[in-house]
Formats: C-alpha cells, sequence, structure tokens
C-alpha cells in the first residue's frame, strides 16, 4: 500500500512538472510570433514584408511611420519634412 501512494505521488508530481514546461514553451513561441506590419501610404494596403505594394507599387512604410505626402520622406517623429516643409501623417493600418 505504501509503494502504491508513493508511485502515484511521484506520477503526479512528474504531471505537473511537465504540464509547467509545456505552457512555458507556447508562452515563448507567442511573443516570437509578433511581426511588424507594413502599411502602403497610398491605399493603406498592409504586409508583413517590407516592399512595394502589390496595387499600387509604392514603397511600403512600418505601422506607425510618420509619411510626407508630398515627397515620400519617412520619419519616427511627428515634425514637417525636411525636403518640402509639409507635415508629415502617422500611417496606421485600418
Amino acid at each position: 500500500m505504501k509503494k502504491l501512494i508513493l508511485l502515484a505521488t511521484c506520477l503526479g508530481m512528474m504531471t505537473a512538472v511537465s504540464f509547467a514546461q509545456s505552457s512555458d514553451k507556447t508562452e515563448t513561441r507567442t511573443k516570437k510570433s509578433k511581426s511588424t506590419t507594413y502599411v502602403c501610404p497610398k491605399c493603406h494596403a498592409t504586409s508583413n514584408k517590407a516592399g512595394n505594394c502589390m496595387k499600387c507599387n509604392v514603397a511600403m512604410v512600418k505601422d506607425g511611420t510618420y509619411y510626407c505626402t508630398g515627397c515620400g520622406a519617412t520619419s519616427d517623429k511627428p515634425m514637417k519634412c525636411a525636403k518640402c516643409n509639409m507635415d508629415m501623417v502617422k500611417i496606421t493600418a485600418k
């Protein structure tokens, strides 16, 4: 009877430890899967890869970047464009 109780206790502890380890792995997978979104400043199409827009062939910018509608310059901060002095617009995915 003592052996049976000892065996059941060991089995329960091993199950609890393996469950705790598996939930840690799923948590790290979720954090790594977060990717950057790119947005077309003209038609607001989105993609997870940098490059040109498939619809209008304009260079995609990162979501949250400030974009000059006059000359196409980009910035991380809201300001006037250094090239054409227009206000920069924040590009976000819709």
